[in-house]
């Protein structure tokens, strides 16, 4: 089961050195979000952040309050939860519930911080994409150990 989760592992560091800041940009959202849906769905399952719909933690995607693969936030953590594909598609990400969620969950200072990051330029260079992708990597290697150690995944 490890083994089929992790098929996106990543590659070596001289293969993400030859790529686009596109390409990695893409690899990056994709361990991102893997992380994200890991991380809000405790041994495996979860609720969405808007609606509480449950799932397997595959059935999610990962929602941003703020939106923009081109703004600050996108990478941010506190920004992206695991949200129902029908909250984050068909309901535009459900925003004014997603902002309740955002309030009771890190507070106003956060939200605000995030509002404010939002109006920001992603300015990643490739390295930060790298170094991202290999942080991120590390953090579904961990998050998939416990997992299996609890047998959630199998």
């Amino acid at each position: 089961m490890y083994d089929e989760i992790k098929s996106y592992k990543i590659p070596a560091n001289d293969f993400l050195k030859k790529r686009d800041k596109k390409s990695l940009h893409n690899l990056l959202w994709n361990i991102f979000s893997v992380f994200v849906r890991l991380r809000d769905c405790y041994n495996g399952s979860g609720k969405c952040v808007t609606c509480d719909s449950k799932k397997f933690w595959r059935g999610f995607q990962g929602g941003h309050y703020k939106h923009g693969k081109t703004k600050a936030t996108y990478f941010d953590e506190r920004n992206v939860h695991a949200q129902c594909p029908r909250c984050n598609k068909w309901l535009n990400g459900n925003g004014i519930v997603y902002a309740e969620f955002i309030l009771e969950k890190y507070g106003v200072k956060v939200f605000e911080e995030l509002k404010n990051k939002a109006k920001k330029p992603l300015n990643y260079s490739k390295e930060d994409y790298i170094n991202n992708i290999i942080l991120y990597d590390g953090k579904v290697d961990d998050l998939l150990k416990i997992y299996i150690k609890n047998k959630a995944l199998l």
